[in-house]
């Protein structure tokens, strides 16, 4: 099958553009796991309904578009302040990498901050300088301050 009849093909089965099927598949990766786990138990449904009406069709291209198909659904299904809980969660969750560079770079940060006495600033300009690493010194403070504060509160608790 070529290009052309398998997309006027997918385009005929679930109605929808190209782009949007490509912003469906994109919400679809912001869902929460019980979301997308849900969507996919849909879109077996989905499939074997597709399967019995078209039966000349591949079934890899059934598959894509029953996922397709039951992602609208489930977004059909949910209300407004749902979509925001997950639109919210989702641009939380783009400020991880930053958060995991500065992890893998903790032992250094510390050694610097304890054993050096630099600054945070300080600290920012040496990750930049030689780890090229770009942070802001605010973002190494809370991070600071989040874990190893907490570590003293709670070895003191614990005496």
């Amino acid at each position: 099958m070529d290009a052309v009849t398998m997309h006027s093909t997918v385009t005929r089965l679930v109605k929808k553009t190209d782009e949007e099927q490509k912003a469906i598949l994109r919400s679809f990766t912001k869902l929460p796991l019980e979301s997308r786990v849900k969507t996919m138990e849909e879109s077996r449904a989905i499939f074997y309904l597709l399967k019995e009406k078209n039966k000349d069709v591949e079934l890899q291209l059934l598959s894509y578009a029953s996922l397709v198909l039951a992602i609208v659904k489930y977004e059909d299904a949910t209300d407004d302040v749902q979509k925001h809980t997950v639109a919210v969660r989702s641009k939380s969750f783009r400020k991880q990498p930053k958060r995991e560079k500065l992890l893998s770079k903790w032992a250094i940060i510390k050694s610097l901050k304890n054993d050096e006495n630099l600054s945070f600033r300080q600290i920012a300009v040496y990750l930049q300088k030689y780890h090229k690493l770009s942070v802001v010194h605010s973002t190494i403070h809370d991070m600071w301050c989040e874990l190893e504060v907490t570590k003293k509160v709670e070895k003191e608790n614990d005496r």
